[in-house]
């Protein structure tokens, strides 16, 4: 659900430790990252949406039910809120702490313009056949670099 490679990442540990979130910085930090109260089955195009912080889950009314929220609400129109998350008695549900905090990414993301940012690397990734002479496509390898590591 959450892990420190994306290329925010940097920016996420500052804010996080910044605010006094070290302890989640710690968790997600270190083998306590592939816990299951880390993990989330979602279909693959709102898993991608998750993943780019473009949707998020924020809790709902009663226990364990959430609504899937978004900037653009055409990428949630399809879903039936509120999501009533379930598991079997031996398998724990996704932390909530862990969906507050992606949902707080996702919001700072927007509103800092970060997410248009990240959105336009992603595209210029994909549409640069070559690197240009005078430097100008450097953040796309940077970017294509850091998710090799």
């Amino acid at each position: 659900m959450f892990a420190l490679q994306n290329p925010w990442a940097g920016a996420a540990r500052a804010v996080l430790s910044r605010f006094g979130r070290g302890n989640v910085l710690y968790s997600l930090n270190s083998s306590a990252v592939h816990q299951l109260e880390n993990t989330l089955t979602l279909d693959l195009d709102t898993h991608a949406k998750f993943e780019q912080l473009q949707v998020w889950f924020e809790p709902g009314t009663s226990e364990n039910s959430y609504n899937l929220r978004s900037v653009k609400p055409y990428y949630v129109q399809h879903v039936s809120n509120p999501i009533i998350l379930t598991t079997r008695d031996d398998i724990p549900l996704p932390s909530p702490v862990y969906l507050a905090l992606h949902g707080t990414c996702a919001r700072v993301a927007d509103l800092s313009g970060a997410g248009r940012y990240v959105d336009r690397i992603l595209r210029d990734m994909e549409s640069i056949p070559v690197l240009a002479k005078d430097g100008s496509s450097a953040e796309v390898l940077s970017y294509a670099l850091a998710r090799i590591e």
